[in-house]
């Protein structure tokens, strides 16, 4: 296992670097900024006067189907802040913006902070030493997969890897179209020992298709490239020794190669690693539902598949706009009703 000092690392402690503040997949508002002035008396008097008035929300259908003391807060709390101020902010910096939820409410294309916040709140819901649960890859994996050199795809994938593929009986990894703004999920499902991509709109047309198809495809090809000459070979080796190199954070200067004590998991997954075949079979879903050619429901529908096939249920094969609302609504009075949320600390 080759490990070099090509490029600058991320913290040891969160190994998929934070996203720079505001780049999203269709959102350039800097979600980290705060742009209210405690000092300001002018606006503190000026915010006072906005809670008196109403957001004019009320002619959307997700919005409506919110309970009415959930609208209630909301409005209270938006109309006192700005748009681009945090709604909820999660362990490891996700955030969800006032604006995120507003796109939420309006039936418009999410950022990948959204899917990011709620895979964390799924992610709470198992316990650490967990088996055969659902494990969640970050939304930022491919991006920076494309954008760094080799060594660092072990801290941006592999070690992820390694941490969650023993314990997971499905592994999830939305990925992202950015030339077609468009979300698709592709799935490992260990017990069926298959990759299956579900794109919740494959009328986009051939090319486009194909596009989000290759780029699932090239996930899967990273995870063979992975197993076979790096892993599978010296998997026995770091079970008899309990270590394993990984790239370590200096205090000073970049990060170095160091042999590393395996956790838990680790050894759990090399132990698979070494019982089974590194090469699996690849599928596009052709079933499952499909979002509204006109919709921007694609980041929804994502995290719909992941909600389905995480409690072992079924995907539907359709559903209609006023599902998708509903779908919309129970989201937000999760972020609204989450710890994590803003409103809840006030």
């Amino acid at each position: 296992l080759q490990l070099t000092q090509e490029a600058s690392q991320p913290d040891a402690t969160n190994p998929i670097p934070d996203p720079p503040k505001g780049m999203s997949l269709h959102d350039s508002i800097p979600v980290g900024m705060q742009e209210s002035n405690d000092e300001d008396e002018g606006l503190k008097k000026t915010q006072k006067k906005l809670t008196k008035k109403k957001l004019g929300w009320g002619q959307k259908k997700v919005w409506q189907k919110i309970p009415k003391e959930d609208r209630n807060r909301m409005q209270e709390y938006y109309l006192s802040t700005q748009p681009r101020d945090n709604f909820w902010v999660g362990l490891h910096n996700e955030k969800v913006t006032n604006h995120d939820i507003k796109d939420i409410v309006w039936a418009l294309e999410l950022s990948q902070n959204v899917i990011e916040a709620y895979m964390q709140i799924e992610g709470e819901k198992i316990w650490p030493m967990q088996t055969y649960s659902p494990q969640y890859m970050s939304t930022w994996t491919w991006a920076y997969m494309q954008s760094f050199l080799e060594p660092n795809w072990h801290r941006a994938l592999y070690e992820h890897l390694l941490e969650k593929l023993r314990k997971c009986n499905v592994l999830f990894f939305p990925v992202i179209s950015s030339s077609e703004f468009h979300f698709t999920l592709l799935t490992f499902h260990k017990s069926e020992r298959k990759w299956r991509h579900y794109n919740p709109l494959r009328s986009l047309g051939p090319r486009k298709e194909a596009k989000c198809i290759d780029i699932a495809q090239n996930f899967v090809m990273k995870f063979f490239f992975w197993l076979k000459p790096n892993i599978r070979p010296q998997a026995q080796e770091f079970l008899e020794t309990k270590k394993i190199p990984k790239l370590v954070k200096q205090k000073e200067g970049p990060p170095t190669p160091a042999q590393v004590d395996l956790s838990p998991n680790e050894e759990l997954t090399l132990n698979w690693i070494m019982q089974n075949p590194y090469q699996f079979p690849f599928e596009d879903d052709t079933k499952c539902a499909q979002q509204n050619s006109s919709s921007l429901d694609c980041g929804m529908f994502v995290m719909f598949y992941m909600d389905k096939i995480a409690q072992e249920q079924p995907i539907l094969k359709s559903v209609d706009k006023n599902f998708m609302n509903e779908y919309r609504a129970q989201y937000v009075t999760k972020f609204l009703h989450h710890k994590h949320c803003v409103i809840n600390r006030l």
